[in-house]
């Protein structure tokens, strides 16, 4: 079956969620949210977050297939009195969640050929009444090939 493009991201999405949702964290997580699945005011510390951003698509060796380089920013946030415990956490998540997506085996249950880390991206702290929020991410790219459907 050949899938439109907008299918192979929603599956990329949806394996993305399976594989976090099924992971246990620890420290407890309360909120795993990918892309823009929930209203930001849901969201609960610790928690994770995974999005896309800008990605690459190139045309090498033939116009008619697409090479995506899909990127993935993979960030948890933990919220603590002591400012060394929430950092500590929220890289330990964010850690702990880039790691379960690699581990399936780095194609996202079958929807892309490879799944690296490329960048880590420490954050910075935001004080909310007495408890520092932290937030820690890494980047990461899948990749795969598309073609559009109907294309010989």
């Amino acid at each position: 079956m050949v899938l439109e493009l907008w299918e192979v991201l929603e599956n990329i999405d949806d394996a993305i969620e399976t594989i976090l949702t099924n992971t246990e964290f620890a420290p407890e997580v309360r909120s795993i949210i990918i892309g823009d699945r929930t209203r930001v005011g849901d969201t609960k510390p610790p928690g994770i977050w995974v999005f896309t951003d800008d990605s690459l698509i190139s045309h090498a060796g033939s116009s008619l297939s697409e090479e995506w380089t899909l990127s993935l920013l993979v960030a948890a946030t933990y919220m603590h009195k002591d400012p060394e415990t929430a950092k500590r956490n929220s890289i330990k998540l964010a850690s702990q969640a880039s790691a379960a997506l690699i581990k399936e085996g780095r194609t996202l249950a079958g929807n892309v050929r490879d799944l690296v880390r490329v960048a880590y991206q420490p954050g910075m702290p935001r004080i909310e009444g007495n408890n520092t929020i932290y937030g820690a991410g890494f980047e990461m790219e899948a990749r795969f090939r598309f073609l559009e459907p109907n294309q010989s």
